[in-house]
């Protein structure tokens, strides 16, 4: 479980971090947890790396983190939120981000236990592909967000809509780990997620992001069969 911890002052991000930890042995998650210093650098972050929870102080360095959320919501991510603060008068606006908890300060593991718990439910719940990044730290994706796999060169290039994600690894150790009856491989450098295609082309799948995927010449006839086990026929043109 990917986690970002955004806090502005001083000794609570680590504090947080502690806390966390305790409750991932307590529900036997594995947490993989990252502390950023102002919302600039967790920005940064998220546009790279898939985060399963953040937790974030309500303002950090003058900046708003609800509204941080609220761009976070409105480009497609839906990650767990719980917010961190000193003040409750933020709590109606911070609610509609859709966080999963909104505790005051003093944070204690009591308090972060009932969200957080929710929270590594979820996760557990979740299909997630994990990989490594080429940092060598870890990466959770959704399975159901990705639309199309990539390689170019040593690295695996994961398109999930609005959101693109890098990680090291081979293309064909991927594939054992995504349901074949949902991916198909049509390509020596590209795997599809079979439920965000539209139609099939000469030589390309459309999807539903509007991205064409490449399907080389001796694997368009076995593109077809596949696709129409997958959705039945009449989509193909």
């Amino acid at each position: 479980m990917k986690i970002a911890v955004c806090d502005g002052t001083e000794l609570c991000p680590k504090l947080i971090e502690s806390e966390i930890l305790a409750l991932a042995a307590e529900t036997g998650t594995e947490a993989d947890v990252s502390v950023y210093p102002d919302l600039e650098s967790l920005r940064t972050a998220v546009s790279k790396e898939k985060f399963d929870l953040l937790l974030l102080e309500t303002e950090i360095g003058g900046e708003s983190a609800i509204d941080f959320a609220r761009e976070l919501r409105l480009a497609g991510n839906d990650c767990d939120i719980i917010f961190v603060t000193e003040n409750a008068d933020y709590a109606l606006a911070a609610y509609g981000v859709f966080p999963i908890g909104y505790i005051i300060k003093p944070l204690t593991k009591k308090k972060l236990r009932p969200p957080f718990r929710y929270a590594a439910k979820r996760f557990s719940s979740r299909r997630s592909l994990l990989l490594r990044t080429k940092a060598g730290g870890r990466l959770a994706i959704p399975i159901d967000s990705i639309v199309y796999i990539e390689v170019s060169g040593t690295e695996l290039i994961l398109h999930c809509g609005a959101s693109e994600y890098e990680a090291a690894g081979a293309l064909s150790d991927v594939c054992t780990h995504l349901p074949v009856e949902e991916f198909y491989r049509s390509h020596r450098s590209f795997v599809v997620n079979m439920s965000h295609t539209v139609r099939l082309s000469e030589y390309f799948f459309e999807m539903d992001t509007g991205e064409r995927v490449s399907v080389a010449k001796n694997r368009y006839a076995e593109a077809k069969q596949a696709l129409k086990a997958f959705v039945g026929s009449g989509i193909i043109h």
